[in-house]
Order: C-alpha cells, then structure tokens, then sequence
C-alpha cells in the first residue's frame, strides 16, 4: 500500500550565519578542524564538523542555522531555507538558543 504524507507543521528559531571562520584544530582524527559561526543576532557558536557532515554539505555565510521546538538542532543552505520557512509574525521564540544543542553532524563549545 502506498500512501502520500505531509509534514507536520514546526516552528522554528533560525539564525543566519553571517560569517564563517575556521580557526582551531580538532583533537580528534574523525572530524574537520573548527569553524566559528558568527550569527545574525550577534553571537557566535564554535562547532567540529564531521566527515559526514561535509560529506553532504558544508555551511557559509548566509546559511541558516536552524533550532526545532523540541531542540532539534541542524543547518540550512540560504536557497532551501528561505523557500521552505516563512516569518510567522507576533511569535515569541520559543526555541533554545542555537548554542544549547550541536547540529547534526557536528559538536559544538561555544566561543569567547
């Protein structure tokens, strides 16, 4: 039986990258050195990208950096996000701060 589905309905935190710096080595043979995200609304997170991850994709500047409700925490390329999210207007953010949680695919210290 074959059956077509829709996604539910997700509100999400998202902050766009607004620079990318990759400035600090990994300890770990596993993973890329670090890249510092600096984000629009003015902090930063510092973040170890693993093969997987670049594998598949690699954030820059104007990327998105995206937090679920449920504290799911990932990237998006500029293009999918802006296409696929739209502003819901007079929402308070409920979402944790991008920081709290690593993206799939990397681990996360935040910056000082």
């Amino acid at each position: 039986m074959e059956f077509t589905h829709i996604a539910n309905p997700v509100k999400v935190h998202a902050q766009q990258i607004t620079r990318v710096l990759k400035s600090f080595a990994a300890h770990d043979a596993r993973v890329h050195d670090g890249c510092i995200f600096e984000l629009s609304d003015g902090t930063d997170i510092r973040l170890f990208l693993d093969d997987a991850r670049i594998a598949r994709y690699e954030p820059i500047e104007g990327d998105y950096v995206v937090t679920q409700e449920d504290g799911y925490v990932y990237f998006n390329p500029k293009d999918v996000f802006e296409r696929k999210y739209s502003t819901i207007e007079n929402v308070p953010a409920e979402a944790p701060a991008p920081a709290d949680k690593a993206p799939e695919g990397g681990s996360n210290e935040k910056a000082p």
